[in-house]
């Protein structure tokens, strides 16, 4: 499973495209947290979790339950 976002990983905000950075921007993403490479809050929700806006956007970028949901446990885990 790969993150749809990871090609982007090394990217500034202003190197991503503007339709990609318009999808992010409803999970929660601003330039000031992606160029810190820090997480929205949205981030951490299961995909069944996600308001539905955040689902929207999730799945424009590509993702899918199975591909959302294990980046959150991974997140949940590191945080532990």
């Amino acid at each position: 499973m790969t993150d749809p976002l990871a090609k982007y990983e090394e990217a500034s905000w202003k190197e991503v495209p503007t339709y990609v950075q318009k999808l992010c921007e409803a999970l929660g993403y601003t330039q000031q947290l992606w160029d810190n490479d820090k997480e929205p809050p949205a981030c951490k929700k299961y995909f069944s979790n996600l308001s539905s806006s955040e689902l929207a956007a999730a799945k424009a970028l590509g993702y899918t339950q199975e591909t959302w949901d294990a980046d959150s446990e991974s997140e949940s885990s590191d945080s532990e």
